[in-house]
């Protein structure tokens, strides 16, 4: 098996990994291309011969599969792509990698920030769309049971966050889903 990272064919590279033909040449692959040329070298229509694989394979042109493999964004991280020429066709494959400590700690913690951000964010709208709970001459008309009921919602909503601001892993975040509390009934 042959194979090809990124960096060696920079000319021909193809972001995202959108290629979906390949030119091999003496069993390297020299170009990548997201469709078939409309002419390549003394051939017009090279784009019509998309269903006829034998035909491509024998001027040296050959599908890429993709061979997807989910990673663990946490703890993994694809740094290239590499190309190998089989039979028939080129399997394109990702190059990854473990994340060094560092790197999973700041993921973690960026994790981390956003989602206390997004809770901060909702629960502040829940907060503001509730304030008309809180006028005086409201709570001079209502009973204390329905100021109560109030008092403890708002007070659990600006709780919230403080639930997961402690938490030093994604299992404790895995382990304790978010849960809003149920806004009160008049």
């Amino acid at each position: 098996m042959w194979e090809l990272h990124g960096a060696e064919f920079s000319q021909y590279w193809i972001v995202d990994n959108m290629a979906k033909y390949a030119y091999v040449n003496e069993g390297v692959v020299s170009e990548l291309y997201e469709g078939l040329p409309t002419s390549w070298r003394n051939i017009s229509g090279m784009n019509l011969l998309e269903n006829d694989i034998q035909t491509l394979n024998s001027l040296g042109w050959f599908v890429v599969e993709s061979n997807n493999i989910e990673i663990n964004e946490r703890t993994h991280k694809k740094i290239d792509t590499q190309y190998q020429v089989s039979y028939n066709s080129v399997i394109e494959s990702p190059v990854i990698v473990e994340l060094t400590q560092q790197e999973k700690d700041d993921k973690f913690q960026e994790f981390k920030n956003n989602f206390l951000m997004n809770i901060r964010g909702r629960r502040n709208q829940l907060l503001r769309d509730c304030e008309w709970t809180q006028a005086t001459d409201l709570m001079e008309i209502r009973n204390q049971s329905w100021i109560n009921t109030w008092k403890d919602y708002r007070q659990t909503l600006r709780d919230l966050p403080n639930r997961y601001k402690n938490f030093t892993t994604y299992e404790e975040f895995d382990s304790n889903p978010l849960i809003w509390p149920n806004i009160p009934v008049e």
